[in-house]
């Protein structure tokens, strides 16, 4: 009898802890402050950065909460990878920064998140519940009760920056790409009929680099990204400047072109 009465109360505070618990997956931080983290890794490094650097460039300490919960939201929204003390940009990171993608990489990077895309499944198209019945929604999804608003003001605040809330300010829809090849050709076509309106020369086609094979831009986008930012020609560099800039573009190319598996 004594030693049933004594598992009780330690089997209900196990069972609380579990209660406080989350068992889904979802941001504390917003995509907006996500994407921050993405464009202070590419200003710092390219493609990737200590973590010490990172938290230099955004004024934040390295062993800081904020500065981990904002690093893990990044994370949990796929935008990068976490390494001991390395953070690097994935692919969906790297779409990011480059304007002609980022739309809908934002989607992407929202529709990564295990809550958010199980909410948007049971939401999408609908008018938008009170935020009480939200909240009871997460909570059934497996958020802890001491979390759910929190939960809940992120998960709207990630959806309005990622354009789910553009169409209808009351109804998540998922934003349509705005940024497909179709889109260009059409621009190129436009502007096109526009020249021959106007008798002025059509633009020369735009050359494209790279050895991809796929019949379009095969540049990558942190390529990209690093092109677009360099200073104009003849613009004086000290050297300590060319160096971070040789080092962005070594990086990135160690990045996007990796060694063979069975190279030593």
């Amino acid at each position: 009898m004594v030693s049933q009465s004594n598992e009780t109360p330690a089997t209900s505070e196990n069972e609380k802890q579990g209660r406080d618990r989350s068992t889904i997956e979802f941001t504390y931080n917003g995509l907006d402050d996500s994407e921050e983290i993405v464009n202070a890794i590419r200003s710092v490094g390219g493609t990737g950065c200590s973590l010490v650097a990172l938290a230099a460039k955004l004024n934040l300490s390295a062993t800081g909460g904020g500065f981990r919960v904002r690093t893990y939201s990044a994370r949990t929204f796929g935008l990068c990878d976490i390494t001991r003390n390395q953070i690097d940009l994935t692919d969906l990171g790297l779409r990011l920064i480059d304007s002609s993608f980022a739309k809908q990489a934002r989607v992407d990077a929202f529709l990564n998140v295990d809550l958010y895309r199980q909410m948007y499944e049971q939401l999408k198209g609908q008018p938008l519940p009170p935020m009480a019945a939200i909240e009871r929604m997460m909570q059934n999804a497996g958020v802890a009760p001491k979390q759910k608003d929190r939960a809940r003001q992120v998960f709207i605040r990630s959806a309005k920056y990622a354009g789910f809330f553009d169409i209808h300010a009351d109804r998540l829809v998922k934003p349509e790409a705005g940024n497909s090849q179709p889109a260009n050709q059409k621009q190129s076509e436009s502007g096109s009929s526009a020249a021959e309106k106007s008798g002025v020369p059509a633009p020369a086609p735009r050359v494209i680099y790279g050895g991809g094979g796929g019949g379009g831009d095969d540049i990558h986008p942190a390529i990209l990204g690093l092109l677009r930012d360099l200073p104009a020609a003849g613009t004086i560099l000290s050297s300590k400047r060319k160096n971070q800039l040789k080092a962005a573009f070594a990086s990135t190319i160690d990045f996007i072109y990796p060694d063979p598996e069975d190279e030593p």
